[in-house]
């Protein structure tokens, strides 16, 4: 295991293991934050937190003494270790600071409790300090992969996991919520929020503190570009690097084979997410301020609902979704185009905006993919607004005049396709509806993009796939390019898993709540491809199906294969052994 050039090797071992702990007690502080500003504490609990705060002060500057002694090049070390050098040396001279304001200048005893919610400036000043150098720890994330043993699929999943896990600690404190909730719920709504769903057992407005909303949003920014994106991005702020694991990893993230771009693509997606994000929520901060004339309420709103779109999650601060705006163009068509950018793909927008810029815009010179997912999109958005349309012209939207209803219909063509924001009435639509709007919502988005489904890049090969077999063609072809085997592999099983998996759950809900059969069948689908829309019947669910609903919506975003995948041991070769064909009769 290599550690980096700045020590010796005889010491990679110690220095990894220290690295690991280090990283192992900066999750447990943050925990001790997340429980110190949630609960009311006792004095003994305040005294025992305060001795946690002191060792951590202890092992941040033991840390930075031992590498510094242990480097055998120093411009290494101030290069590698920069940051912890930095807020380290920060932390010890507050230390000094706050021991001579506390005892020379002041006079005051000291105790551990003083530290917990600290009423006094040096020590608040000690605690941000050390918060920050807590936090550089994280950096260290790539360097603790190369000592472990497992696929970077298995740490996406596991990552996934821990964020869920975290959120609904957090959603359970009493400052998150109006009134104090279930386990169940608390588990629910983080891991919707997480998987960028939208399906809720709690309403976001009004069961939810500024502060409860604040964490939603904060798991729908981290769960739809997706953590190791994130974690990656702050590794290159602080100089950590990717490194091959970390690029392993992102890779899986976005759904990227040419490691040794991702550095350049991970800036990208970064900027585009932020602009885009930055633009809708000025747009909508415009359209609430006319409706609100508040603009701190507006200007949250705004950003609520545009990182909500763009990340494809349905969550929203209204309690009928976007019904009061079915006659608002801006506000849906500006929600629109935030969902479409956000399901076609980070990778699909990266080749669109180089070749636009290098060869000028032609569809000629898009890479494969790039072309099956804007083919595949436009399609689905034409016949799916064509369809709703029709089928609903005279039920849920015939109040509307015709441009409205076109508006409306082409909305709820983007939608289900793991949006789930809903200008209509869901509950109410006629079956043809729900059908077209559940078929939408097993297709999904793009690869590598916020979205859910199978993807429209599997449904592409899929239909390559029965034309071939139908032409009774050898290879599989899509715009001059040959389908490798192994991806047509994954394509059958990630549409069979999913299959598979959806009605596996809704046949458990069906069993122990005896709900009805189409819209068990519709909140199934909607929670496996985290799209979000419901018939109604979340709230009403048991805790047993919430749990299922619950496995799905995690299973959906990770992927079906990834998760499988993440629980099998890891793989090990295969002996080469030939086994002798048999023709079986199939169809």
């Amino acid at each position: 295991m290599r550690y980096h050039k700045g020590f010796s090797e005889k010491h990679w071992k110690f220095l990894y293991s220290l690295d690991a702990f280090l990283f192992a007690v900066a999750i447990f502080y943050m925990l001790t934050l997340i429980l110190e500003s949630g609960f009311p504490l006792g004095m003994r609990q305040k005294i025992f937190l305060g001795y946690i705060n002191l060792f951590v002060i202890g092992l941040s500057l033991f840390e930075l003494m031992i590498k510094f002694l242990l480097s055998t090049s120093k411009s290494y070390f101030f290069g590698d270790e920069f940051w912890d050098f930095l807020f380290t040396n920060l932390l010890f001279i507050c230390v000094l600071y706050v021991g001579y304001v506390h005892f020379m200048k002041l006079g005051l005893p000291f105790h551990p409790a003083m530290l917990v919610t600290p009423q006094h400036e040096h020590f608040i000043l000690l605690r941000i300090i050390l918060i920050i150098t807590v936090l550089v720890q994280f950096k260290e994330f790539n360097r603790i992969l190369l000592g472990l043993k497992i696929q970077p699929v298995q740490l996406l999943v596991g990552g996934f996991f821990i964020l869920v896990l975290l959120g609904t600690v957090i959603l359970s404190l009493p400052l998150s919520t109006v009134n104090p909730i279930s386990v169940f719920d608390a588990l629910f709504m983080s891991t919707s929020a997480t998987c960028v769903t939208g399906l809720i057992t709690l309403e976001t407005s009004t069961d939810f503190t500024f502060f409860g909303q604040i964490v939603l949003l904060v798991l729908i920014q981290v769960g739809g570009l997706g953590i190791m994106t994130l974690g990656s991005f702050i590794a290159l702020l602080l100089r950590g690097g990717l490194g091959i694991e970390g690029r392993k990893i992102m890779g899986e993230a976005v759904e990227y084979k040419a490691h040794h771009q991702l550095s350049s693509l991970l800036g990208r997606i970064i900027r585009f997410t932020f602009v885009m994000e930055g633009i809708g929520a000025a747009i909508f901060t415009w359209r609430f301020y006319g409706q609100f004339h508040d603009f701190y309420k507006s200007l949250y709103y705004g950003i609520f609902h545009a990182i909500s779109a763009f990340c494809n999650a349905g969550f929203a601060l209204f309690s009928d979704s976007v019904i009061g705006f079915q006659k608002d163009p801006y506000f849906l068509i500006t929600m629109s185009i935030l969902i479409i950018l956000g399901g076609i793909g980070f990778l699909v927008i990266a080749d669109m905006r180089h070749y636009s810029k290098t060869k000028g815009f032609n569809l000629k010179h898009l890479a494969v993919q790039t072309k099956i997912v804007l083919s595949i999109t436009a399609v689905l958005l034409v016949v799916g607004t064509a369809l709703i349309f029709f089928l609903e012209y005279e039920g849920q939207l015939k109040h509307l005049s015709l441009e409205y209803k076109l508006l409306n219909a082409f909305f709820m063509s983007v939608s289900p396709r793991t949006a789930g924001f809903n200008s209509i009435h869901v509950g109410l639509l006629n079956p043809a509806t729900l059908l077209t709007i559940m078929l939408l919502m097993v297709i999904g988005g793009g690869s590598g993009s916020t979205a859910g489904g199978i993807k429209v890049n599997t449904l592409g090969v899929l239909f390559s796939l029965l034309k071939a077999t139908v032409l009774n063609k050898a290879k599989v072809i899509i715009f001059e390019r040959t389908i490798p085997t192994t991806t047509l592999h994954k394509a059958i099983a990630i549409t069979f898993f999913s299959a598979l998996i959806t009605m596996g759950a809704a046949l458990f809900i069906l069993i122990h709540d005896h709900r009805a059969f189409t819209k068990t069948i519709f909140e199934a689908i909607s929670a496996f491809n985290t799209v979000g829309l419901s018939m109604g019947l979340t709230t009403q669910l048991s805790d047993f199906s919430k749990l299922v609903i619950t496995l799905l919506m995690f299973v959906g975003r990770v992927g079906p294969v990834s998760f499988v995948a993440a629980l099998a041991q890891k793989e090990k070769e295969e002996a080469h052994i030939n086994y002798p064909e048999e023709n079986i009769l199939v169809g």
